[in-house]
């Protein structure tokens, strides 16, 4: 009797010492991602968010992690260290903060000696770029290890201004994987590509050959595709344009598709684009149709075959991105204050609306 009664004793001991987990009570840890949300404060936004997103697509908002004024453009150091942001005003400046778990410490500020910087971007050297819409110029910078941005390194012109054409810096970029650069100008309908020279003092940009894109089409963004192709956002002619290298390396216009349906009849513009992190499929976003394009790419001969016209349950998608994982793609609606998040079906490139989020005029997206 009394082993009987040591026996029971010990199974109701083991019975609570069980720690296995209950797979159908249990749920797995969220992976949480968190993003930057740059906005102009001519409304109710005072700078720079931070909001969050988890496994299954929901949105949360973290807070305001730095107050500034139209912070419409960032971009990150590679070491995740510092944010980088342009202030677009007419006397712009860019900031670099140092990036902590609950706030954005600021580190320094310059004049971009540009008017209404609208983009920035850095490479793994700390060499940063700056486009400057208005005044028509890129302003190159340094951001050293400590995060302090150096002075202007230079300054350089697109293109004399005439009659026929005004130019309009929209975008810079640092070209994969090489030691070049493309500048993006709408007003000129121009890719202008240079490389960084330091045979003085100061580096700056020469321009070694420019690509005439199709005239009138507002060239604004850009997309790379592994391959060596570029994608071209055409703001003005709501197309996606394809430059692929000649034999001599030399990008050359291959040809342009339409980001609208045929039965489309307003007026919309291009405003954003990015290639799936499979290079796979091609998003852009129709400001107006107020849409993003998923197109599918050809591996063969990187053509676009447009898939779907997604609405973004929104107004003004001015910037979008994927998340690290590649399972969402994120909207900034500028003029409805929201965030639209997108499921990725990784099979076929199309979107399922997922959740969103109230946030104060979002014009760019950061992870």
């Amino acid at each position: 009797m009394k082993n009987i009664f040591l026996f029971a004793i010990s199974l109701m001991l083991c019975s609570c010492n069980n720690t296995e987990p209950n797979s159908e009570t249990e749920k797995p840890e969220d992976n949480i991602m968190e993003f930057y949300v740059g906005t102009y404060t001519d409304g109710d936004s005072e700078g720079i968010y931070k909001y969050s997103i988890n496994n299954e697509g929901s949105l949360d908002s973290v807070g305001l992690m730095a107050k500034t004024s139209n912070p419409s453009y960032m971009t990150i150091t590679s070491d995740k260290k510092y944010l980088l942001t342009i202030n677009e005003n007419n006397t712009s400046t860019i900031e670099s903060y140092k990036i902590d778990e609950d706030k954005l410490t600021l580190i320094s500020k310059k004049d971009t000696k540009g008017s209404a910087s609208c983009f920035i971007n850095v490479n793994k050297k700390g060499d940063v770029l700056v486009a400057n819409y208005s005044s028509g110029d890129d302003s190159f910078f340094r951001i050293k290890s400590n995060g302090f941005l150096s002075e202007l390194q230079s300054l350089t012109k697109h293109k004399v201004e005439t009659k026929e054409a005004v130019s309009h810096a929209h975008s810079v970029w640092f070209i994969p994987n090489t030691s070049k650069i493309v500048s993006v100008d709408l007003g000129t309908d121009e890719l202008i590509f240079s490389e960084l020279s330091n045979k003085s003092d100061l580096l700056k940009l020469v321009i070694k050959y420019t690509v005439n894109m199709v005239k009138g089409s507002g060239p604004r963004h850009l997309s790379f595709h592994k391959k060596g192709w570029i994608y071209t956002a055409n703001e003005l002619s709501s197309t996606v344009s394809l430059l692929k290298k000649d034999k001599n390396g030399i990008y050359k216009y291959i040809e342009s598709t339409s980001t609208l349906p045929d039965n489309f009849k307003g007026k919309s513009y291009c405003g954003d684009i990015h290639i799936s992190t499979d290079n796979k499929f091609l998003y852009v976003s129709n400001r107006g149709h107020n849409s993003i394009t998923v197109f599918s790419i050809n591996q063969e001969n990187g053509k676009l075959k447009p898939l779907s016209f997604e609405p973004v349950k929104g107004t003004w998608p001015r910037n979008f991105t994927i998340s690290p994982d590649g399972n969402f793609l994120l909207v900034a609606n500028q003029k409805t204050d929201n965030i639209v998040a997108f499921r990725i079906d990784k099979n076929n490139g199309l979107l399922e609306f997922v959740s969103e989020i109230k946030a104060p005029k979002p014009v760019c997206l950061l992870f």
